[in-house]
């Protein structure tokens, strides 16, 4: 099953979901679900984002105990558990190799716009360059929690990409081509502004409503430096 952007309303979410649940109910040859039992499904995955239930069925089609049965609301929660965890050490593993490899001068584009909504949320690119390696154990764990808060998401706002000390010091003038980190055709849509978020985000660890996140429509288009 391909995974979809997050990018969508509460109707084309919800109308995916029982698009899964059909291919399903066709994989397992059994009838498709009822409208109150796809009611309850709707009612009991709302808080996951579309591709996160789309990789947590993968999940369960691929479990050797339960993956013979058809899934239960409880069986896809528990693939996200792991799937979240999963997803934020791959994350975590993927910010530290730029922060060594890029350093806080360059402006960056991650493949995965959660990370850029984290780093700008507790200070920008520079600020997250300047962690010592003593703060790294605590840094990961903050890391790893707002990272799987954010996957339960469906939309979340970011920045295009993460503006270095160059870009930051001479008004958006870039004197190094940005960074592209991960899958680069993807970094570079995120970058191109293809994936901007809707309405407004909590502030991470509290209950306040975080303003939403300004994007930078009039950015020059991205050079050709790439980091993998």
């Amino acid at each position: 099953m391909s995974t979809m952007n997050w990018n969508m309303s509460s109707d084309e979410w919800r109308e995916k979901i029982v698009e899964i649940l059909d291919r399903l109910a066709d994989y397992y040859r059994c009838k498709r679900l009822s409208e109150k039992t796809l009611e309850v499904y709707l009612k009991g995955l709302r808080s996951y984002s579309l591709e996160v239930i789309v990789h947590a069925v993968d999940a369960h089609l691929n479990d050797p105990d339960q993956g013979p049965f058809f899934p239960k609301i409880a069986d896809i929660s528990r693939q996200i558990g792991g799937t979240r965890s999963d997803k934020a050490t791959l994350a975590w593993a993927k910010l530290i190799a730029a922060l060594r490899r890029v350093g806080a001068w360059s402006s960056v584009a991650f493949d995965d716009p959660i990370i850029h909504a984290i780093i700008d949320d507790i200070g920008g690119w520079p600020a997250v360059c300047d962690w010592t390696d003593e703060e790294l154990p605590f840094r990961e764990r903050d890391f790893l929690r707002r990272y799987s808060m954010l996957l339960r998401v469906t939309e979340v706002p970011h920045p295009p990409y993460l503006k270095g000390i160059h870009e930051l010091n001479n008004g958006n003038n870039r004197y190094s081509p940005l960074r592209y980190i991960g899958d680069q055709a993807r970094a570079r849509t995120i970058a191109g502004g293809q994936f901007k978020g809707v309405g407004s985000m909590i502030v991470l660890g509290t209950d306040r409503p975080r303003r939403q996140l300004q994007q930078d429509t009039g950015a020059e288009e991205p050079g050709s430096g790439d980091a993998r």
